[in-house]
């Protein structure tokens, strides 16, 4: 099932539920405006827009500059998408929607916002007199002996698999439903290690052989691992996230919400993993001197 098709399918059951209160379209009008998210997403697009000026200004290329920026806003709009938009406010009625905002913050966001390159773009969107400072600090945490297992490919996607499997404990993604403070810090820890996971596959990958698309397959293979036991689970293993009265019960709502885990998602890991893989293997033979045989070796 693809993802359009699971979006079709939430998109009437949330239709008939909005009919059957009284309130049909309702749910359009359900923006979440929480401070802790709008305020951060606004200071780090417009010092990410600014930095880019002010790049392009000392010479950048400015081709380059105009790819990066489109990824990185294609990943800040998906995390509005997610988080600001109804989306969010759908996935405190129903698992699936909840899944569907999930998703998002660890599979879609992420990858783009790494290929955004921002760690330039933000510190010199800074003041003049912030920017060394903040380069010495982001330096020496880059370069701390604590930071060099999170860094390494199988760190991140360690790290990333415990956030994934701990949150999804049913005591502790019941507290989330149930506290907002809570909510937040999953948010949070999702989309950090989802971040670390896939700057170090993406950025570092290339110089790692075939580590990086496996740690992608890895990473797959969990989740779906993850899915499977949410579809084949007899009861609902989450009692409260089923709050909209719908089409489905709550076990229905959750079956469809570990095909959204499942079934998009884990095409997009593949696709990932075949694009690094063929990256790495490209690095492999420039590393080894090697050039394809249809172009002859320069001069």
């Amino acid at each position: 099932m693809s993802l359009i098709a699971l979006l079709a399918v939430l998109l009437l059951g949330t239709g008939e539920a909005a009919a059957h209160g009284g309130q049909h379209d309702d749910w359009l009008t359900k923006w979440t405006f929480d401070p802790l998210v709008v305020v951060p997403l606004t200071i780090g697009t417009l010092l990410y827009a600014i930095g880019g000026l002010r790049l392009y200004n000392r010479g950048v290329d400015g081709k380059l500059l105009i790819l990066r920026g489109a990824a990185f806003g294609a990943g800040v709009c998906a995390l509005v998408v997610a988080l600001v938009a109804p989306v969010h406010w759908l996935g405190g009625q129903l698992f699936a929607w909840h899944m569907i905002e999930h998703q998002v913050i660890m599979v879609i966001a992420p990858p783009l916002i790494v290929l955004g390159r921002p760690r330039g773009p933000l510190i010199w969107g800074l003041p003049m007199r912030w920017r060394a400072p903040a380069g010495r600090f982001v330096g020496r945490v880059t370069r701390a002996r604590w930071a060099t297992p999170l860094k390494s490919i199988a760190g991140a996607t360690a790290l990333h698999a415990l956030a994934l499997w701990i949150w999804h404990l049913p005591i502790l993604y019941e507290g989330a439903l149930d506290n907002d403070l809570t909510h937040w810090l999953q948010h949070v820890s999702f989309m950090s290690t989802a971040l670390l996971f896939w700057w170090a596959v993406l950025r570092r990958g290339a110089a790692a052989g075939l580590v990086a698309p496996l740690a992608i397959l890895v990473t797959s293979v969990h989740s779906m691992f993850l899915a499977l036991l949410i579809i084949v689970s007899t009861e609902p293993l989450y009692p409260s996230q089923t709050k909209s009265p719908s089409p489905w019960t709550a076990l229905d709502d959750q079956q469809l919400a570990g095909l959204v885990m499942a079934t998009p998602v884990g095409f997009v890991y593949l696709l990932a993993a075949l694009i690094v893989a063929e990256r790495s293997l490209m690095h492999l033979r420039s590393s080894r001197g090697l050039t394809p045989r249809c172009v002859p070796p320069s001069t």
